[in-house]
Formats: C-alpha cells, sequence, structure tokens
C-alpha cells in the first residue's frame, strides 16, 4: 500500500506547521519542498522503496 505524502514549492509558515503536525500524528508519511535538493532526494528514495 503507497502511503501518503506531501510535494511542494511554494509552502506557507502555517502550511508547513500543519504539514509537520500530520507527519507526527501519521497521517502523511513523507513529505518534501522542491526548492530542497536533499529533501527530493530523499522523497524519490522513499517513493522507490514502496
Amino acid at each position: 500500500m503507497i502511503g501518503s505524502f506531501f510535494i511542494g514549492a511554494a509552502i506557507a509558515t502555517r502550511m508547513a506547521t500543519e504539514i509537520w503536525e500530520m507527519l507526527e500524528q501519521g497521517t502523511l508519511e513523507n513529505a518534501a519542498n522542491l526548492t530542497d535538493d536533499d529533501q527530493i532526494v530523499s522523497a524519490t528514495r522513499w517513493l522507490c522503496s514502496l
């Protein structure tokens, strides 16, 4: 089963807080910022491991 995840580029502070809370609660399994190469690499590895 593929988990839920979020990938975005322009994330407001409030939205980032909500995403972080969803990660902590387990609602989201992964999240990445398109403007951060390390986060995209991490998200790509995570997707490939599914």
